[in-house]
């Protein structure tokens, strides 16, 4: 039981650190209205730069064999 916290603690400190350092905004966001309930909003554009960072890392491993 404590490895599973140890995993979910290391998995949450790096993907904090990613996000970190690609200065990415929370994915999700509340955005309020006067009088009305507000919206909440998903942004999913971590994962357009994990698959391109993924994509570029490949690509600089390939070219070094």
């Amino acid at each position: 039981m404590r490895f599973y916290y140890s995993k979910s603690l290391f998995f949450g400190s790096i993907l904090g650190l990613y996000y970190g350092e690609k200065r990415l905004p929370f994915p999700i966001q509340y955005v309020p209205k006067n009088g009305e309930v507000g919206n909440i909003m998903f942004d999913l554009s971590i994962v357009n730069s994990i698959i391109y960072d993924l994509t570029k890392f490949s690509n600089s491993l390939s070219k070094s064999k």
